[in-house]
Order: structure tokens, then sequence, then C-alpha cells
């Protein structure tokens, strides 16, 4: 009874693991195609992306790919965190841009060089996936999901055999008995 209920318990596990895999894999696959996924960090584009959404942008090359209301990922300075806001001013003459998150009341402060520009996020993202899969790449869950996976390939195999056994043994307790004549 104890392999049973805990051959549910992991195979209850184990789809929410093939879920957790999926879902790396679903944001993966958009990567093929030239987009690469994101995490929003911040509440300065609610409501349109909310916080903790995965979100894909693509490059681009040149300031004329970018039109007034896009929504670009970008760098104030080198090795600075990636921001998301959108494209509010385009000032081609400098080759720079203003930008301002949706949540915000007014313009960031400093234009952007489009050097600075890693992309153009698209229309597609995720919302709140993020948040998940930031805790899904530590390599302690990584050990855990595969240990889940694992234990529950091993438990199901143990409780298949015992179960095929007993099987076995009620087909011999219920076979029709031979009859023997007697001398």
């Amino acid at each position: 009874m104890f392999l049973k209920v805990l051959k549910v318990a992991l195979q209850t596990l184990a789809i929410i693991c093939y879920i957790v895999i999926f879902g790396f894999v679903a944001m993966i696959v958009p990567i093929v195609f030239g987009h690469t996924p994101i995490v929003i960090q911040s509440p300065s584009m609610e409501p349109s992306i909310k916080t903790g959404s995965i979100v894909y942008y693509h490059k681009i090359d040149s300031i004329n790919d970018l039109n007034i209301g896009d929504v670009i990922t970008f760098r104030n300075a080198e090795n600075s965190p990636l921001v998301t806001h959108r494209a509010m001013l385009v000032d081609k003459d400098i080759n720079a841009i203003r930008t301002m998150g949706d949540a915000n009341p007014s313009l960031d402060n400093e234009p952007i060089h489009f050097e600075n520009i890693v992309g153009v996020v698209g229309k597609f993202y995720l919302p709140k996936v993020g948040f998940y899969m930031t805790y899904a790449k530590n390599p302690i869950v990584i050990a855990i999901v595969a240990f889940i996976i694992v234990a529950n390939l091993a438990v199901s195999s143990i409780v298949n055999k015992k179960e095929q056994k007993l099987e076995e043994e009620q087909e011999k307790l219920n076979a029709p008995k031979e009859d023997t004549p007697d001398k």
C-alpha cells in the first residue's frame, strides 16, 4: 500500500517536473528564430507588461527600424542591467531615442544612443512565467527535479513488477485444476 501511495505522489511530482521542462523548451524555441528572452524585473511597464513576465526581443540593424511606441530593451551604460521601456521620441540626427516606462509619469532622464539598444520587444510575451523560470534555473532545483523523475521511474518499476507478480500468482490460484484419473 505504501509503495502505491508513493508511486502516485511521485507521478504527480513528475508531472509538475515535466511541465517545468516543457516551460523551458517553450521559452527556448523563439531563440531559434532570433528572439532573446528576458524577465521583466520591475513594474515600470505595467499594465502593458507585468513584472515577472518573459518578453522576447530581436536585434535591429539601424535606428530607422525603430518606431515611436515600440518597446525596446537597452542598457543605460556599458555593463548596466537591461531596461525595457517604450520609445517615445526618435532623433535620427543624433542616433538616439527617448524612452519611458508605461507606468512612469515622465520620460527617462537620458537619451539612449542606438549602440546601447539590444533589441525591439515583440508582441508575444509570457506573463508571470519569469518568476518560476528564475527559480527553476537554480542548480538545487534542477537536482530535485532530476531526483523526482528518477525516483518516479524506479518506484513505478518496482510497483509494476510487484503488481505483475501478484497477478501471476492470482492467475495460478484461479486456474482450473487438471483432473487426473484415479488408478
